[in-house]
């Protein structure tokens, strides 16, 4: 039997070695580029023997229960996304399109793309139907410390969105994150293994930190927004998740993730954990309609600045007149930079209609539209896409203890999903009597 200081002794190694893996393969990966990451993955990279290569491809995410309806930047920039990924084709073009590096892949015919030694993740060529999980991530919103009333109403109100939106649960598990415990119990396990080095230097909360140093609340709400990212970690690896439709701003979480992954399959020798890689929306930003420099939020006091998608068509009409543009009232053309008013018009009928922005100033312009035509146009095409999911999340609301059974279902599905993630961890780190 080992004695308490050996047992203390051999923690303290292990806990070490894997400080020493996370300092040595990925000394800088929060502050350099994709490419250079690569190349020093590469240097450091897993032993071959611990690389899960050839995992069954597993789409997953999740999504915060935040206040209030989802806006058109939401659906457009996520929601709608992971309504389409729940189609085998689709599912198989994105994983194509889906690199080990965090890049996006290039188009067919361009050079190839640097592939990071220490993650190798499957496509899709049969186009076979794959799992697909998509969470409302509850304890994630914690970190805001809301009242509970307002939580219990958020998750149901984001349920009936994403149901509405077209997330069915025939074809993916939408479940509450709060009702898996293996999520706070793999958190704790990759905590264990995690360098402070890699939270400290992560951008949101380099961000999150001013703001609580700012308004004086820094002790009240650190640890839960410092730790974030190992939930998000755990959220995916729970169940070996390959594939993670993810925005720009949550790359540099998912490095961290598959990071965790290779360092938890180094330490415990095991090829267990696959790397997840993401899968981005080529969907361009939807920006404020009033303020067109910044995106669409929920947090701007102006109604008129965002689109709902519970609002009526003539709110629709309403807000879209009076969106920002410019004085060029003859030129459509897609010039972010100089003319971002036009700029988020022409994206957001680019992202409803599948288009790229450029080619629909083309298709405006060769319409002959003015500001005014444009603005028609798009909001026709808004009034088209959110008057179905309007009327569903009225229909769902009027039967929210159904909208419940979906979810505790779904929550049921996750839960015997990841019980067999559980117990192998369990027995790689030795909590297995």
């Amino acid at each position: 039997m080992m004695t308490l200081p050996r047992l203390q002794q051999h923690m303290r190694s292990g806990y070490s070695t894997a400080h020493s893996l996370v300092r040595a393969s990925h000394r800088d990966f929060a502050s350099t580029s994709s490419p250079q990451r690569a190349a020093a993955a590469s240097e450091h990279a897993t032993p071959a023997s611990f690389i899960v290569a050839n995992a069954q491809p597993r789409i997953v995410s999740g999504i915060q229960p935040t206040g209030g309806v989802p806006h058109l930047g939401n659906y457009l920039g996520a929601i709608k996304s992971w309504v389409q990924l729940q189609d085998p084709a689709i599912q198989a073009q994105r994983m194509r399109g889906s690199t080990s590096d965090g890049q996006r892949s290039e188009p067919s015919g361009s050079a190839s793309h640097s592939v990071s030694a220490v993650s190798s993740q499957p496509s899709n060529p049969s186009n076979s139907a794959v799992d697909v999980l998509y969470m409302i991530v509850d304890l994630h919103a914690l970190t805001v410390a809301p009242e509970k009333a307002v939580l219990r109403r958020n998750i149901t109100d984001m349920t009936i969105a994403l149901l509405a939106c077209g997330i069915n649960p025939a074809k993916s598990v939408l479940f509450q994150q709060s009702k898996v415990s293996g999520h706070s119990e793999l958190m704790w396990l990759l905590g264990c293994i995690t360098s402070n080095s890699w939270l400290s230097r992560m951008t949101q909360w380099k961000a999150k930190k001013q703001q609580l140093l700012a308004s004086k609340s820094l002790d009240k709400h650190d640890w839960g927004l410092y730790s974030y990212p190992i939930l998000m970690a755990a959220d995916v690896l729970l169940y070996r998740g390959t594939h993670v439709p993810v925005g720009d701003d949550q790359q540099q979480h998912l490095e961290l993730a598959s990071t965790l992954a290779n360092t938890f399959n180094h330490v415990h020798k095991s090829a267990f954990f696959p790397a997840p890689v993401p899968m981005y929306n080529d969907a361009k930003r939807i920006m404020n309609l009033r303020n067109p420099v910044n995106k669409m939020s929920k947090s701007d006091v102006s109604d008129a600045s965002r689109i709902n998608l519970t609002d009526s068509d003539d709110d629709i009409r309403s807000k879209l007149r009076r969106a920002l543009t410019d004085t060029n009232e003859n030129s459509i053309t897609f010039d972010p930079e100089n003319r971002p008013g036009v700029a988020n018009l022409l994206s957001i009928a680019a992202a409803i209609r599948g288009e790229t922005p450029q080619s629909m100033a083309e298709h405006y312009t060769k319409s002959n539209l003015n500001m005014r035509g444009l603005k028609d146009a798009v909001m026709e095409l808004v009034i088209a896409e959110v008057k179905p999911i309007r009327e569903k999340i009225a229909e769902l609301q009027a039967d929210e203890k159904a909208v419940h059974r979906i979810l505790e279902e779904g929550s049921h599905r996750a839960n015997e999903m990841s019980r067999g993630t559980l117990q192998e961890v369990r027995k790689l780190v030795g909590l297995d009597l």
